[in-house]
Formats: C-alpha cells, structure tokens, sequence
C-alpha cells in the first residue's frame, strides 16, 4: 500500500541462481455473454477439514520493508508463523549487507523486486532505465509495488498516476520484455484503466494488489479477459480499513466462513490468486492476527487451491522451488 521513494537504484546484491521467470498462463475461458451475478451469500462451514491452517505453508507475495528490523529478524519472525518466503518490496539502496546475511542463514527466502515510483512528471526511460539497473545487478524476480492510482491515507502519501499513463505503459512492457511479474496498486474506481492497459499489453504479468480494493464480479470478469493478471488477498481483512465498508473489505462473513462469491472466484481462477499480508513497519505487530485471519479460509478451500494460493502460485511465478 505505501508509495515508493523516489530513489536510485538499488546496490548490487548476492546473486541468486537464475531460474524460470514468470509462468506461462492458458488461453483465457470464453467469457458468457451474460454472467450469472454471483450472490454474496454465507457459506455453511466446512464438516471437514481438508488443510491443517496451522501446517499449511506460506509465502507472502505482498511484504514491505520494515524500518528498524533486520531482514534476518524479519526472515526469523515469518518463519516463526510458518512462512516458507516473502516477496520484499522498497528495499532501501543501502541493505545490500541486509540481504546477503539473510541470504545466508535463510537461502531463498527473502525476495527483494526492484522498485521506482512513478509520479505525475516521470520519464518513462528513466524509469525503466533504473527498474533494468536493479533487474541486472541483483537478479531480482518481479518489479514493483508500483502505485499508480492510490488513495492517500494516514501515513500514505497516495499518488494519481493513470493506470494506462505512457510510464505505466513502459512498465508493463518490461514486464513481458524481461519476463518477470509486476505488483500494481490501481483501486477500483480506475479498473477501465487497468483493463486498456493490459488490452494494449498482453503479454505483461501483472499482480493486482488487494483485490483491486474491487467486488469479487470485477474481478471475475477481469480474470476472464486477461489470462496473464494475478491478483493478491492482501488487506483483504477487517482490520485496516480501506473500502467504504469493512464488511465489503472483508473475504469472510461474520461468522468466520468465507463469502460465497470469493470462493467461487478463488476456485475458478485457483492458478492465479496470491496470498499476501501487506505488512509495513505500522502493522508489523499484526502478523499473527493477520495470519490467523487467513489460515481458516484456506481450510473452507478445495485443498488443491489452498496449496496453490498459499505459496505454490508466487513461486511459480518467480521460477523457485
């Protein structure tokens, strides 16, 4: 959720071994011309269990630097909470030492992407120039968050740059140029955006962040017209209020079952929703309470989807085991 520094780019870090990049997706289902509205109704809890929520692995695609803590700590700390691995955004330029002493008590577990905010004004060559610079010098697996169309809230500066602007537009074609996935922050109001844009640029891999902050049809629909879009789960709670309503934020009803019409999402589309915590230095303190949030709707799951929107989807895409 937090906008980027401006900064440069960041220093060379250990290398990792190159493997596959971002995974290749189907041909998208023929869309009904006239979609079944799918009701927002409870669902009646599972009589079985099909996932342990407490054994279940996962990896967080969604995680931001913490000020004040080690990437050690930090690595320590989600493994305590049976995280297998997290993608890393806004790492600082001067953590380099960070990542190489993470790297060698807990190989492959901290994913940093490279990352330059864009802003009203920005050269879309020098952007892309300084995401390529990161790209190279440290072999990172995924560019991004990049907020484009971002309120601004306590603490959150925002940002208003259109989702189809020319510099968006660079981005997404680096995306499908160095074949890596891109995490986005467009909220609802500006899906159309979004939608053209990934119209103009199909073969980008792009991560829609909570959700696009939109109802489960858009984002239904959405995933039907671009076989390349992932979306993540993060802030998708009630804890930290971002749509109008907390019930709306919210994946599950108040009785602690998973809404009916984001099951029948996270079910159609399994190989391309992710699971992230969008955690900063302010909400930190909330990792149990956030990982708890979610470990009972993975149970409610078929436990082939849970598997896949806990870890195995993000680590597809970054090409790790």
């Amino acid at each position: 959720m937090s906008s980027p520094p401006t900064a440069s780019p960041a220093t060379p870090a250990p290398k990792r071994d190159a493997g596959p990049r971002a995974a290749e997706t189907s041909e998208p289902t023929r869309a009904n011309p006239s979609p079944q509205r799918i009701q927002n109704t409870p669902t009646a809890s599972p009589t079985e269990s099909k996932v342990s929520a407490d054994s279940l692995p996962l990896f967080d695609a969604h995680l931001h630097y913490i000020e004040g803590m080690t990437l050690t700590e930090l690595a320590a700390l989600l493994k305590k909470e049976g995280y297998s691995g997290t993608v890393l955004f806004s790492l600082p330029s001067n953590a380099a030492n960070e990542l190489g002493a993470v790297e060698k008590q807990q190989p492959n577990f901290v994913f940093p992407f490279a990352q330059f905010a864009i802003k009203t004004g920005s050269n879309a060559n020098q952007v892309v120039s300084a995401l390529e610079k990161q790209l190279d010098a440290n072999q990172w697996k995924g560019l991004g968050e990049e907020s484009l169309r971002h309120t601004a809230g306590a603490g959150i500066s925002g940002n208003d740059y259109p989702a189809d602007g020319p510099v968006a537009l660079a981005v997404y074609e680096l995306s499908a140029r160095r074949k890596v996935p891109v995490t986005v922050h467009i909220e609802n109001p500006y899906t159309a955006e979004l939608d053209r844009a990934l119209t103009s640029q199909k073969d980008a891999v792009v991560i829609w962040a909570h959700l696009g902050d939109a109802p489960p049809a858009t984002i239904r629909d959405m995933l039907k017209k671009h076989p390349k879009l992932y979306v993540d789960i993060s802030a998708r709670n009630p804890f930290w209020k971002r749509i109008d309503t907390l019930e709306e934020q919210s994946l599950a009803n108040a009785d602690g079952t998973i809404k009916s019409d984001w099951k029948a999402v996270f079910e159609e589309f399994s190989d391309r929703v992710l699971f992230g915590t969008d955690l900063n230095a302010q909400r930190i303190k909330d990792l149990n309470k956030i990982t708890q949030y979610y470990r009972p709707l993975f149970k409610q799951l078929t436990l082939a989807t849970a598997e896949k929107i806990a870890s195995k989807n993000i680590k597809q895409l970054l090409g790790i085991k």
